[in-house]
């Protein structure tokens, strides 16, 4: 498979976590954008996920608050230990997409943490967290559609 997704992969979770929904057992929302795949995790908690090596080129997630949920948060993206980024404080209206080269990393990790008002409300959503196989693709631009049904992503991959 050219794409695989981190809840279909091993993972570990810490804190209250739901797979494939949000943490209130709804479908995962980032804003307007929905996702079949993913993670649904309270402040403070992440998910990791140790890969194989060699296999994997690119990793792209899009992180935010569930949708509806008042107040801010905070997510962070760490590599074999090492902080990438960051949101900074976000809330129910910032949708932040992530699209790393893997180059040989062994574990992904992603914090889900307070933004600083409080622990109220701070369901962080997880939306299509894939890792991709990008080896039989020669260098160019792709548009990648996902069609879950009732919901789409697009994701435009250059390299």
């Amino acid at each position: 498979d050219m794409v695989d997704y981190l809840s279909d992969l091993p993972y570990r979770t810490q804190g209250n976590a739901q797979i494939d929904k949000a943490v209130n057992g709804s479908m995962l929302q980032i804003t307007t954008q929905k996702y079949k795949k993913g993670f649904g995790i309270h402040a403070v908690g992440s998910v990791q996920t140790t890969l194989p090596a060699g296999i994997y080129d690119r990793f792209i997630t899009d992180v935010g608050k569930q949708s509806g949920q008042p107040y801010v948060m905070e997510f962070a993206l760490k590599m074999d230990n090492r902080q990438l980024t960051t949101t900074g404080p976000v809330n129910n209206s910032k949708k932040t997409t992530w699209d790393y080269p893997l180059d040989g990393v062994s574990v992904l990790h992603i914090d889900v943490l307070y933004g600083g008002d409080g622990a109220g409300n701070d369901h962080g959503s997880i939306g299509a967290p894939m890792v991709l196989d990008l080896s039989d693709l020669k260098s160019g631009t792709y548009q990648m559609v996902i069609n879950y049904g009732d919901a789409t992503v697009v994701r435009i991959l250059d390299f």
